[in-house]
């Protein structure tokens, strides 16, 4: 069982489907009761405040295969892509849990 899920979310802050999905992800992770293992780190595309630092990480992203927004990258090795459902995250979440 895993202590942890690194959660890394690639969102862009004037996309309402970025919401929407992060949204739908925080809803899973509740319902599940997991939130002590959700490690969550938001990098906002276009927030002036972290446009630095994700800048210096977008070729890591990119060779990740992140070319739309949102994604959720869970564990650097696997990824979601789109506001998915919360049945969606929960069937993933579950997964890693296992693991």
């Amino acid at each position: 069982m895993a202590d942890k899920i690194k959660l890394d979310i690639i969102s862009d802050v004037v996309c309402p489907w970025c919401i929407i999905g992060y949204k739908r992800l925080e809803k899973a992770i509740s319902e599940m009761g997991i939130q002590d293992k959700a490690d969550e780190a938001l990098a906002r595309l276009d927030d002036s405040a972290v446009r630095k630092r994700v800048q210096d990480q977008e070729e890591y992203w990119r060779n990740l295969g992140v070319l739309s927004v949102p994604t959720v990258v869970f564990n650097h090795a696997s990824a979601l892509t789109g506001a998915q459902p919360v049945d969606v995250y929960k069937e993933v979440l579950a997964e890693l849990i296992e693991h």
